[in-house]
């Protein structure tokens, strides 16, 4: 199966070599760069980029390759965006399947890049954008229509993953370092708080000296719930006015 990579950084790269290692039936007939474009003899490596020839429309370089596939591996950048979404979209409209390991057109055309692929009765598959590169996406969309599915829970992606681990981290030492100089203590929103709150000076003012003295109540009736009484005091769970 002849198919025309698009894209060919550290991404496209890796996989152009996979396609010569592997016997999988696929051949790169050409491969397109930003402003230039090359077509691998059948069986070699993709040549120089001195060797490249000056950038075609995707549509001339689909049909001169004879292409059945488009392999995206553009960046998911802004500058990329509008180049990605117009070569997926001419090439499903042209019957030429999509494989994109690109995410900004997925995410801000996907209803566009559906009505291309009816349109030209063609497929798209973005797995190797979505879910770690698991089939995770591309299953859910083929072979689970008509199930039913109301709810659909996920996770953020293996960057983001990375992110907010290394942020885990980070935040864990700054409390650990805290602790140790004594600014905060092991759990500073439980005992110790409390004990704090029922300290005098923590306590809101009373306004008792303002408003009429309460009726006489028996020692074994309890407030009403959202009054205030002199000696009444303050709960425990009454949080300080300003942190120590």
């Amino acid at each position: 199966m002849p198919l025309v990579l698009s894209g060919f950084g550290p991404v496209g790269q890796a996989f152009a070599e996979t396609v010569l290692e592997q016997d999988c039936g696929l051949r790169i007939a050409a491969v397109r760069g930003h402003t230039a474009e090359v077509f691998p003899a059948p069986g070699s490596v993709v040549p120089e980029r001195s060797s490249w020839m000056p950038l075609r429309p995707i549509g001339e370089t689909l049909a001169l390759a004879g292409a059945g596939i488009l392999v995206q591996a553009l960046p998911s950048s802004v500058e990329a965006h509008a180049h990605a979404l117009e070569e997926a979209s001419a090439a499903l409209r042209s019957g030429v399947d999509v494989v994109t390991a690109t995410k900004s057109h997925i995410l801000s055309s996907w209803r566009d890049l559906e009505r291309a692929a009816a349109e030209g009765k063609s497929r798209i598959r973005i797995s190797a954008a979505t879910g770690a590169a698991l089939p995770t996406a591309d299953l859910a969309r083929v072979a689970l229509r008509g199930m039913g599915c109301a709810v659909v829970r996920a996770c953020p992606n293996g960057t983001s993953t990375f992110v907010l681990d290394q942020l885990c981290k980070a935040l864990a030492a700054a409390q650990q370092g805290l602790r140790l100089r004594a600014v905060a203590g092991a759990h500073p929103w439980t005992g110790r708080w409390r004990s704090l709150c029922s300290w005098k000076p923590w306590r809101q003012p009373s306004r008792c000296s303002q408003s009429p003295a309460p009726k006489r109540q028996s020692s074994s009736a309890a407030p009403k719930p959202g009054t205030s009484r002199c000696r009444a005091a303050v709960p425990a769970r009454e949080e300080p006015l300003w942190p120590c």
